[in-house]
């Protein structure tokens, strides 16, 4: 099928790569649910990709590649491998926890589609990756302001991120651990290493009135935390995309139903988590980020 002079497929192809398993795993089953697309491939690392795709005829590959910059046992996602990916005629969009928005400045540059929060539902997702398909521009003005937000923003990794987040919401260093499914002895770890990382940037943080502090300044918790509400997508409806290459920032693009919720949750409602997992009860991920920026173009 062809529409406005360019070849349509019976259905898009699409390639995941995060080194999280229950992570992963909800990626592909969000993104395979949808009617027109189909995962054909999945990954822990962008150089196990990229060994797939060379190995892989051009007809087999992927249209879109859904792609986790920061992985805890390896090196990050590389600007030039992506910016080859790119230039070779993939679509590219960022599934990230925002840790470094250095390397998200950079991989922007490399020309990538978009960029999606981990924190964000499964209609973002799915949106984000029709919009990026239909070659439009998809990042959020939350993300956009991180993306070029302040630099003394230390780079944390998921788990340091999560234990700050859980700590700073008041849970004890014991729930900590219980909620992150490791030793105590670990997660104190991983909040050593956010004092010190804040210390680095010259913000230190000693106490857990610091890490709260910290915490909202940076937009990893809200002022009041409270339970995350996800908009339900109607399944008729133009979803707009937010950011869209054309300027006007509200572009209609028709998309499938959602299918699930991005979070993991082992009761309530679907619909009611966020992807990383953590108890809504506990946090809330802010959805306010320093400054007042524009999407990025």
């Amino acid at each position: 099928m062809t529409h406005a002079g360019q070849e349509i497929p019976d259905y898009w192809r699409v390639a995941i790569v995060e080194d999280h398993l229950l992570q992963r795993q909800r990626t592909e089953e969000i993104l395979g649910a949808q009617a027109g697309m189909r995962v054909v491939h999945v990954a822990e690392t962008l150089p196990e990709f990229v060994t797939w795709v060379d190995r892989t005829e051009p007809a087999d590959r992927p249209h879109l590649l859904v792609l986790d910059l920061s992985v805890d046992r390896g090196p990050n996602a590389s600007p030039e491998v992506v910016r080859d990916l790119v230039r070779s005629g993939m679509r590219v969009l960022v599934l990230s926890a925002m840790a470094s928005p250095p390397l998200v400045r950079e991989i922007l540059r490399a020309g990538v589609g978009g960029v999606v929060g981990k924190r964000d539902s499964a209609e973002d997702l799915v949106a984000a990756a029709w919009a990026v398909i239909g070659r439009k521009q998809w990042v959020t003005p939350e993300l956009a302001a991180v993306i070029a937000g302040d630099e003394t923003r230390p780079a944390l990794s998921d788990q340091e991120e999560r234990a700050l987040v859980l700590y700073a919401s008041g849970l004890t260093l014991d729930a900590v651990a219980a909620a992150l499914g490791v030793k105590r002895d670990t997660a104190k770890t991983y909040l050593d290493r956010v004092k010190t990382k804040y210390a680095d940037a010259g913000r230190p943080v000693r106490s857990n009135v610091d890490l709260s502090r910290v915490a909202v300044a940076d937009g990893y918790l809200d002022l009041e935390v409270t339970k995350p509400r996800l908009r339900r997508l109607d399944p008729a409806a133009h979803l707009p995309v937010r950011g869209a290459a054309d300027g006007s920032g509200s572009t209609p693009i028709r998309v499938p139903p959602v299918r699930g919720s991005f979070g993991h949750r082992a009761s309530g409602p679907a619909g009611s988590g966020d992807l990383d997992g953590l108890p809504s009860s506990h946090c809330a991920p802010s959805r306010r980020r320093r400054g007042d920026r524009k999407a990025h173009p």
